[in-house]
């Protein structure tokens, strides 16, 4: 699979909601909002997922999907945080016109 960086994408997380939203860690700072990158097929040391397997996340939800925040709650639920993240940061994509459906 080719990978394909795509600064808009990257980009068109300024000042967007976090949509990770883990319960008890997001701070809901649109300041620190970033790309999160999931993990996903082609990922590895140093290497980050592809674009589309991200979502928005503030800077406490990005620290515990890295792991540099410990939480039971998203070690527990991380499968629906990043599913839920996902769809949210795509169908924000598609109203900002970066991400078409044909």
């Amino acid at each position: 699979m080719a990978k394909r960086k795509t600064s808009k994408i990257r980009q068109s997380a300024r000042d967007e909601d976090c949509t990770i939203n883990i319960v008890g860690v997001c701070s809901s700072d649109s300041d620190t909002v970033v790309l999160c990158h999931f993990p996903s097929e082609g990922k590895g040391m140093g290497i980050k997922s592809h674009d589309l397997s991200a979502g928005y996340g503030c800077a406490l939800c990005h620290d515990a999907v890295d792991g540099r925040l410990k939480n039971a709650e998203f070690r527990e639920h991380a499968e629906f945080y990043m599913r839920r993240s996902i769809l949210r940061t795509h169908l924000r994509l598609i109203d900002k016109e970066l991400m078409v459906l044909k």
